[in-house]
């Protein structure tokens, strides 16, 4: 006999799952109703000396964010213009910063901090005209890193 087990109330939900950005130190508002990272992955397969399979391994390249915002403001695209307009000026790049929480069910948290971000690409979502107006942003980040525990 197996014990029935409620997954619903054990697994991480989208409430329990957050993602911060900052730019130039001041937060912007990523309004998420869905967001993903994932890393870019170089599939690595050696043959060495006659062996019967090959030495497998993989290289990450960087990891791909892809958030998926509603629109309250213009804010989402004003930093994403405004680290723009500053790359075309040639001036020192603006710090950027990400990180995200999972919040399991049991009271903890599992915070970790995304690394030197970049801004890719955006696409502005206008569907019906009571459908709310969404943003998708795509990223790249060199590094995912658990932060040191803090005492």
């Amino acid at each position: 006999m197996t014990a029935n087990v409620h997954l619903n109330n054990t697994t991480i939900r989208g409430t329990n799952a957050k993602i911060r950005f900052r730019q130039d130190g001041q937060p912007v508002v990523l309004d998420a109703k869905s967001w993903t990272i994932k890393p870019n992955v170089t599939k690595n397969a050696d043959g060495v000396n006659g062996e019967n399979r090959d030495r497998l391994s993989k290289t990450i390249n960087y990891y791909e964010i892809t958030v998926s915002c509603f629109q309250r403001d213009a804010s989402v695209l004003q930093a994403y213009l405004t680290d723009q307009n500053n790359e075309d000026a040639m001036a020192a790049a603006l710090d950027k910063q990400a990180g995200f929480t999972l919040y399991p069910r049991n009271g903890t948290s599992a915070p970790f901090l995304v690394v030197d971000v970049v801004w890719d690409d955006f696409d502005l979502n206008q569907g019906g005209r009571a459908d709310a107006v969404m943003v998708t942003v795509n990223m790249r980040a060199s590094d995912v890193q658990v932060p040191p525990p803090v005492f």
